[in-house]
């Protein structure tokens, strides 16, 4: 497997959207794409989606956000990496897949979390891991990138816990950044307390078994 994969769902901005696929092929080679779009959204899309047919392109039911990664990483196995990204950020750091290939082939058992360099206002110079990259094995013994239960947002955070329990790479702004806006979805910020309070229960609850599985393969 010599290829990466980032996974993103995108609704309302199909313009902010174009910005960010044109950042993702300026700076790698090494990498594919694949982007989820609501069904009542495709007219939106549909120019995007036909001037750009290197994109692996996914029209569903609205999913949101995690459910939609999940969706695209299992429609598209074989891949050494999966990692999210959002409509709104761009890619910053040339060559940044190949940190990513680089950093795999170090996992030991091949398993392990990977964390861009984020600029974004909210991270308020923090190093937190926005972007979260898994390996393939990763994802397959987990059976997800995104926590199910979330719906966008701090499924991140509990990924984080878990990664630095086992193995987390995390890149320096010339190896692998990432620029975001932050900006919300309509509709999204009604699911921020819902996400924390699910991202605590998997924590507590299931964390524990995962943590078991992974451990046992390193």
């Amino acid at each position: 497997v010599n290829k990466i994969l980032a996974v993103l769902a995108s609704r309302d901005r199909n313009i902010p959207l174009e910005r960010m696929l044109r950042s993702f092929y300026w700076t790698s080679t090494q990498a594919d794409v694949a982007v989820y779009i609501d069904d009542d959204q495709q007219e939106m899309y549909a120019e995007l989606m036909t001037r750009l047919p290197q994109v692996l392109w996914h029209v569903g039911p609205r999913v949101g956000p995690c459910k939609a990664m999940n969706a695209l990483a299992a429609k598209h196995p074989g891949y050494a990496a999966y990692g999210a990204a959002t409509d709104d950020c761009e890619f910053a750091a040339t060559g940044w897949d190949r940190w990513v290939m680089n950093e795999c082939e170090k996992m030991p058992g091949g398993i392990g979390c990977l964390a861009p360099f984020t600029d974004a206002a909210f991270n308020h110079g923090s190093s937190r891991m926005d972007f979260p990259w898994v390996s393939a094995r990763w994802l397959e013994l987990l059976g997800y990138l995104a926590l199910p239960g979330c719906y966008c947002v701090y499924w991140d955070v509990a990924l984080e816990i878990l990664a630095e329990q086992t193995h987390i790479s995390r890149a320096t702004p010339e190896e692998f950044r990432i620029t975001h806006d932050a900006a919300i979805s309509s509709g999204a910020s009604e699911w921020f307390l819902r996400d924390a309070r699910d991202a605590i229960l998997w924590l507590a609850f299931e964390r524990p078994e995962v943590l078991k599985k992974l451990r046992a393969e390193l």
